[in-house]
């Protein structure tokens, strides 16, 4: 069952985790406990290059964030109420909105945009 909760944004990375893939992690509290939304890969391996390179999935994800979330820059959103949906009381975010506005971001939806874009 379908959950929303408020939160605070606690700390916001854009950051390479230890397996060299780039991408990002908000820290939400909850007033007591706390979790993790992010985690997705903004690059991917490219053959040719021997390296990983971004791709657009990554900035439409920070998009997404900046345009639900009501934001400009990267910095202000440590401190920032938002809203989030989640897949049960413990379960997987599934979005993140603003406090006051009905106004959501969806990494599957995203996903799902970008593979019809791809096509």
């Amino acid at each position: 069952m379908q959950c929303i909760k408020n939160a605070i944004i606690k700390n916001a990375d854009i950051m390479i985790e230890d397996h060299g893939i780039l991408t990002c992690l908000l820290m939400l509290d909850y007033g007591g406990n706390g979790q993790g939304f992010g985690g997705y890969a903004f690059d991917q391996w490219d053959e040719n290059k021997k390296c990983r390179v971004g791709f657009a999935y990554g900035i439409d994800f920070i998009l997404g964030i900046f345009k639900a979330l009501d934001i400009y820059e990267w910095g202000n959103l440590t401190g920032k109420p938002i809203r989030v949906d989640t897949d049960g009381e413990f379960g997987k975010i599934l979005g993140i909105g603003h406090f006051i506005k009905d106004s959501w971001f969806y990494p599957e939806e995203l996903r799902i945009k970008m593979q019809t874009v791809l096509r």
